[in-house]
């Protein structure tokens, strides 16, 4: 039997449940993968609206958001290096892969930090900024401990309710909202008392977040799925999703149900 994860994030779990194979290949194979541009890019946009909240130095000059992007970026794509000398190699997937890039995902990346800005200090949005990158290390009523950082946490003034939300900086909405359950609970359990009553996805080619349902989830069906998931994983069920996502599959190289060449 395979050993088990010492915790469970959504990222492990949606993994698993998009494609076991790859999850065993990436996780417990560890096979090596080159960087992708369009997670440098995603992580180097976290980094740089993460310290802009945490400086809260609104209103930013041009300059100064040029600035915090290109810092982050460079971070990102440095440790890249480091990691995988060979840019050549590096992936760029999606409908705009063969431009992904440097330059590509430094004009796009800037244009994230100002549409974040830009939605910050939007004078309708009434909610207060609670938390960035909040931590989450709880345990589920099983025992397994559940991890994960939430984005941005915000508090409803007239209420005292709290609100989740997730910067995307890909050109697609998750089909699933599992991710921002797994907030929901690890926050109620990390803090008892407080209330998650709403959530939101940021997408920042659209400058602007996209509410999604969460009231549905509740701490019984996330342990129930990962006490599923952890018994797949002890038992070793790793089956090949062979779908239309196998074609920006990382590791497709490795994979025995993509064809070779």
């Amino acid at each position: 039997m395979a050993d088990l994860p010492p915790y469970v994030s959504h990222s492990a779990l949606a993994q698993f449940l998009r494609c076991s194979e790859q999850y065993r290949l990436e996780r417990i194979e560890k096979v090596p993968t080159p960087p992708a541009w369009y997670l440098l890019g995603g992580s180097a946009a976290h980094l740089a609206t993460e310290r802009m909240d945490l400086r809260d130095e609104y209103p930013y000059s041009d300059n100064q958001l040029e600035h915090l992007w290109s810092e982050a970026f460079d971070q990102e794509v440095n440790e890249a290096f480091q990691a995988w000398p060979e840019d050549g190699e590096w992936l760029a997937v999606g409908r705009r892969g063969a431009e992904q890039g440097y330059a590509y995902w430094g004009a796009r990346g800037l244009a994230a930090v100002k549409a974040w800005q830009d939605w910050r200090l939007d004078p309708e949005r009434t909610l207060l900024l609670e938390s960035v990158e909040e931590e989450i290390l709880v345990p589920l009523p099983s025992g397994v401990t559940l991890k994960g950082y939430i984005d941005r946490v915000f508090k409803d003034p007239d209420t005292g309710e709290y609100h989740v939300c997730d910067i995307k900086s890909g050109t697609k909405r998750p089909d699933s909202g599992l991710q921002l359950g797994f907030y929901k609970i690890g926050y109620e359990a990390k803090y008892p008392g407080r209330l998650v009553t709403s959530a939101s996805w940021w997408m920042a080619k659209d400058s602007q977040d996209f509410p999604v349902p969460v009231d549905h989830f509740t701490v019984e069906l996330i342990d129930k799925w990962v006490q599923a998931y952890y018994r797949g994983v002890a038992n070793e069920v790793f089956i090949p999703n062979v779908s239309g996502a196998c074609f920006h599959c990382s590791l497709k190289a490795a994979c025995s149900a993509y064809p070779k060449g």
